[in-house]
């Protein structure tokens, strides 16, 4: 399988984390934990069906089954950035929390005929074509910019009460705020933004090298190596050691958000 990642057009990049493409044969038959990451994302599969769905954000992991070996695979993706992906389509980003959903009931205004045209296009046309689609879909975006910077300063460890302080937010303001264009409150993005940090410098181990799991503890914000535990098994579904073995052997070499196979056979 070949993973890649690629940039949106100026325009959208406010929006728009990446694009990105997932194609090859099945040589395997490892499922697939996917980690909560805050996103919505726009998938395409571009087989017979041509089909396109809107994943929504997560709240925990889930497991994809494998595909059966030699089977070949042509995805396309659309990651928005945190809060964003409201702006594109038809329905809150609450409404679609822990669902996968057709695009076109997400989204009415969206070309059926995209998908397709997808399928048939090269990776450079297919990364075109999408500028092309969002650029005519984007709306008013109801969220204003305390929205963002909320999401800057949870990201980078600003606990809940002082980023309503900072944009002059009411706790139930920003709750509000947030369920609606990001889809978890406040804190649920918090703690996913938190694990998706410990999840990135787990990949930046070096090969031999075990996780010093009470000094990452510290690093990232947990109370302790026992909380650490706990948050990573509620949004993971496995334990720590667990979730470092399962991505030292599926490293695809996509990013921190990205989701190499789990070690669980199905």
């Amino acid at each position: 399988m070949q993973y890649a990642e690629h940039a949106p057009a100026r325009e959208l990049r406010q929006y728009v984390e990446c694009y990105w493409t997932l194609r090859g044969v099945a040589s395997d038959r490892l499922a697939h934990r996917v980690l909560p990451d805050g996103c919505v994302d726009i998938l395409f599969d571009l087989g017979e069906g041509a089909l396109a769905n809107v994943v929504g954000p997560m709240t925990t992991a889930v497991i994809t089954p494998p595909a059966p070996v030699g089977f070949s695979m042509d995805l396309v993706g659309v990651r928005f950035r945190p809060g964003e992906a409201p702006a594109f389509l038809a329905v809150s980003a609450r409404e679609i929390r822990d669902l996968d959903v057709p695009l076109e009931d997400a989204s009415p205004r969206w070309d059926r005929d995209l998908a397709p045209r997808l399928r048939d296009a090269s990776v450079e046309a297919r990364i075109r074509l999408l500028d092309r689609a969002l650029l005519s879909r984007r709306r008013a975006f109801a969220a204003d910019r305390r929205l963002r910077t909320a999401l800057v300063s949870l990201r980078d460890g600003t606990h809940v009460s002082e980023v309503a302080s900072l944009t002059g937010l009411g706790e139930r303001h920003l709750l509000r705020l947030f369920e609606e264009h990001v889809g978890l409150g406040p804190k649920a993005f918090a703690r996913v933004m938190r694990a998706q940090a410990l999840v990135s410098d787990l990949d930046a181990l070096a090969l031999g090298e075990s996780p010093r799991w009470a000094d990452l503890a510290a690093a990232h914000g947990f109370s302790d190596q026992a909380h650490l535990i706990r948050e990573v098994k509620a949004l993971t579904g496995v334990s720590p050691s667990a979730l470092f073995r399962e991505r030292l052997q599926g490293k695809l070499g996509m990013s921190e958000r990205s989701n190499p196979p789990a070690s669980l056979a199905l």
